[in-house]
Order: structure tokens, then sequence, then C-alpha cells
């Protein structure tokens, strides 16, 4: 510090004031008693990069908000295979949820010698400036992210969502709600696919028929989505709404919490509604779950192994290329028809997405 305002002909004080701002905006990364300038990734012959390189191995790290969540355990055991095949190992670290633990697991990996992180978190506005100065290569996976330092690999969410919302039209539903969590609403293409399609096919999904959940907690889930179910049956059955209510869930576990809240739905003097004749569900990623629900879940369906074998590839180029762009990367979808939405025998029926 004392070198510092030396340097600038400043105080003491002045130095430790402007340290602190540069610290708390995620521009200097202090490792042991050195401290460094960094605003992304670095190069090789930088002194951080040239730091680094000096305990890096064939590494990389996965940030996790829920290992609970049987979505990315799934993709995580595919990134598991990919990269063992390629000699690399991974570390798996979860935050919980906690800004401060994304902090400290990000560092962590640093210390560890990773050479890049596979980021599985949505990134909040407080949260940008940790990701976009971070000086190993990042690659998101699953989630929506603009920063210019960060490839991402995701579903082809929109197309799936207007291929939720071309079939659900196509079994005849005609009023329609939405369920999502409060970590994708703010840019969810899903959501945003299911209602162009509507409104350019003459029917709309109105704002009191998209519920977000605000709560990771299995529990909360379930009384959340019970109660937004039963408001909303009751406000269709008030309304003479017609018939049949087609509800797309953003992933799987919502749809089937929400498949369980509409059987629930016992209100006196009226025959309860029941799925698929009156509601039908639709989820998304196709987790084993959703075969195995009574009745069986209409779903999104991509190759876990296509995103993990791409985020990996995209990785090493991050790593060895001194020219790699970060880009967006989508893995194609087909939609699984199964009981949920489907009036016939046949439960089964794979159709590609493509518009």
């Amino acid at each position: 510090m004392r070198e510092l305002a030396r340097k600038y002909s400043c105080s003491l004080h002045c130095a430790l004031d402007v340290f602190d701002r540069l610290l708390d905006g995620c521009l200097i990364l202090s490792i042991g008693k050195r401290s460094y300038v960094t605003t992304g990734p670095c190069g090789s012959r930088t002194p951080l990069g040239k730091f680094l390189s000096e305990s890096q191995r064939d590494m990389l790290g996965i940030l996790l908000q829920d290992s609970s969540n049987p979505f990315f355990g799934s993709l995580i055991r595919h990134l598991y295979s990919v990269a063992a095949g390629n000699r690399y190992q991974l570390i798996v670290s979860c935050t919980g949820g906690s800004p401060e633990r994304e902090r400290e697991i990000l560092d962590l990996f640093l210390k560890l010698g990773c050479r890049g992180v596979f980021s599985c978190v949505p990134v909040s506005k407080q949260q940008e400036p940790l990701f976009r100065n971070y000086p190993l290569p990042l690659v998101t996976l699953a989630e929506e992210s603009h920063l210019p330092n960060t490839d991402v690999i995701l579903v082809n969410n929109y197309t799936a969502g207007r291929q939720i919302a071309k079939h659900l039209m196509k079994c005849g539903c005609r009023s329609f709600a939405y369920v999502t969590e409060a970590d994708y609403i703010e840019s969810d293409r899903r959501l945003k696919g299911f209602r162009d399609y509507l409104h350019e096919n003459g029917s709309e999904l109105n704002d009191e028929n998209i519920f977000v959940v605000t709560q990771p907690d299995s529990g909360i889930i379930s009384r959340e989505i019970g109660w937004f179910t039963t408001n909303l049956l009751n406000r269709t059955r008030q309304l003479s709404t017609p018939l049949p209510l087609g509800i797309f869930c953003v992933h799987d576990l919502l749809a089937v919490e929400t498949s369980r809240a509409v059987k629930r739905y016992r209100p006196a003097k009226y025959k309860p509604f029941c799925i698929p004749d009156d509601v039908m569900i639709a989820g998304f990623d196709d987790l084993p779950i959703a075969a195995a629900v009574t009745p069986t879940l209409t779903t999104v369906s991509y190759r876990y192994s296509a995103m993990a074998e791409t985020a990996f590839g995209v990785m090493t180029d991050y790593i060895t290329n001194p020219d790699h762009v970060p880009k967006q990367y989508e893995i194609s979808s087909s939609l699984i028809i199964r009981e949920s939405t489907s009036q016939s025998s046949v439960f089964s029926n794979i159709t590609g997405i493509n518009g």
C-alpha cells in the first residue's frame, strides 16, 4: 500500500481507499501476500497469468447452486465421463445460493490450480463484476449469460417453448398458464417462445396465469404451487374458462408438483379436474421422474452427452486458443409426448422440434 501511495503521490489513506474500491469491484485479486489487477481472462504473459500457470493442473472447476438438483446431477455425470476421457479432473463445489460462497469457491478454484470453470449458477446483477473480471475461462451451462468473457451452452429454449405451445394448441387447449422460478424469469426464453407462439396463433397467456416460485426449498415449492394451482382452477371454474387448460412448467420438477396439486384439488359440490381431459401439463428436461409419475409427463428432451461434449470442447479451445471469442451454443431438443397431454392410447411419440 505504501508503494502505491508513493508511486501516485497520494496519502496512505487515499491509496487504501482506492484499493478497497477496486477490491469491492472485483478488479483486484489477492492471492497470499500478492495482489493483481484482473479484468477478465488473463494472458500467459501477464503477471497474474504467469503466477497462475506455475500451479495450474489439468483440472476444471464446476460451480453449482444446488447439488441435489437431478438435472445438474445428470449433466455433471456426463461431464465427468468426457473429462476423464481427456485426462482432466473435475472438482465440484456448491454455493447454496450464497453470493459470498460464490466468491469463495471461485477463489478456491484459482488456488487449486484449475484451468477453467464451468458455471451452473444464474448470475445476478450484483455478481456480474465477479464473473466478468474472473481471470480463468468461464463456460456457463444451462443458464442465460450475456457476459462478454463467458461461453454459454443452452438448449434451444425459445424454439422448444414454441413447440410446447403448438402441441398444447393442437391438443385443443384454449387457455394457458406458465410456472417458473425466480432464477429464470428475468431472461426466460422458454416463456418468450411459448407466449409468442400463442399470440401469433390467436391465443394469449395472461399475466395472472404466470406463476413464479420464489423459494428453492422443495417443501415451500409444493405449498406455493398448491396455492397457485388452487387459485388458478378456482378462477377457471368461476369464469367458465374454456377447457382444457394447458400448463407449461419451466422444468419437470415443477411440472410434477403441478400435476400433484391438480390431483389434490377437490372443490366442494364440483367434480375434480382430470389430467389430461381438463388440464394438460408439460415440463422440460425429461428427467427420470417424468416417466415414473402418474400420469406420465410430456416434456422436452435433449442429449445431456451433447451438452457435456460441446461444453468440454469449448472449454479446451478457450484454454488453448489465444484468439478464442466467447459465444452462445444451442443444443437441439425433441418433444416427448406422454399421458399428461395425450388423450390417445399412444403415449411415447417423439416429435422433433423445428419451429
